[in-house]
């Protein structure tokens, strides 16, 4: 975001004015970078967890450019994308994000996805809840194991159990919207735009993954912004 030079009359101590001005000019800049989560985002029947915004440089990018966006977020405009948060652990996540429109046209063998992932060892091996934009809008969560095996040319389907799939409110281009899954007892909980989509036990291998939460996009362009932590433990009952 280009930054207005600011001018200042002479007034016998302009640097009196400078040092008035440039907090209030960085306070500015800082607060167009936020980008704040609507507060329906998340459904009520979800516990409480401490989420924090993942900035670009909290991404290692493993498929595609890092590209920052608009207020905060980070810009796909690639056929595939992968990054995923350096710190590892995260039991939440949310995916807020906005379709800008498919790569490679908008006929029916073109099918436009963005999602998260949570406990990403590498390609092979996570937990990945994708929204499919196009040609029917859905959400379907996947568990993929493949010990051992590190890259998709290496495992590239295979190792794949499906965890619940649903029907998603229709994408319009440029709105935004809001992914979030999150682990609860070994069980994954899904929303769509702040309603429970479906909730399905993890298989037991799933407790084998320890890698952080991720964001992947294929066929669109996007703007991304994921906020990841953990989930809260219940509160002890006296």
């Amino acid at each position: 975001m280009a930054r207005e030079r600011l001018h200042f009359k002479s007034t016998g101590a302009p640097w009196v004015l400078a040092a008035l001005a440039l907090p209030a000019a960085f306070a500015l800049f800082a607060c167009a970078e936020l980008h704040p989560l609507p507060s329906d985002a998340i459904p009520t029947t979800f516990p409480p967890a401490t989420l924090k915004i993942v900035d670009a440089e909290g991404f290692t990018v493993t498929a595609g450019e890092r590209v920052e966006g608009p207020r905060g977020f980070l810009r796909i405009d690639a056929p595939t994308w992968r990054a995923v948060r350096k710190k590892s652990g995260d039991t939440a996540a949310v995916l807020s994000f906005r379709y800008r429109g498919s790569i490679g046209g908008d006929g029916p063998d073109i099918s436009p996805q963005v999602g998260l992932s949570l406990r990403t060892d590498d390609a092979c091996n996570g937990i990945f809840v994708v929204w499919t934009i196009a040609p029917e809008s859905r959400i379907e969560a996947r568990l993929k194991r493949n010990p051992g095996k590190r890259t998709r040319w290496l495992c590239g389907d295979v190792g794949e159990t499906s965890l619940g799939t649903a029907a998603a409110p229709t994408i319009e281009k440029d709105g935004l919207h809001n992914l979030a899954a999150f682990i609860v007892d070994e069980n994954l909980k899904v929303a769509a735009d702040g309603k429970e989509v479906f909730s399905a036990p993890l298989p037991q291998t799933a407790a084998e993954l320890d890698g952080p939460a991720g964001v992947l996009g294929d066929n669109g362009r996007f703007d991304v912004a994921l906020r990841a932590g953990d989930v809260q433990p219940p509160a002890n009952n006296p």
